[in-house]
């Protein structure tokens, strides 16, 4: 378990950055991390 403020932060930059509502909390935060971390080894690949 860690410490959740900077992918608080990536996703509040995103949800915004998209003109979407922030509708997310701490329990949504496993599978940002999870999805975040797909996307960047995804990246990495290309």
């Amino acid at each position: 378990m860690g410490w959740d403020c900077g992918m608080f932060m990536l996703k509040y930059i995103d949800f915004h950055s998209r003109g979407v509502s922030l509708s997310f909390g701490q329990e949504h935060m496993e599978y940002f991390r999870r999805r975040t971390a797909k996307e960047i080894l995804r990246l990495r690949a290309d």
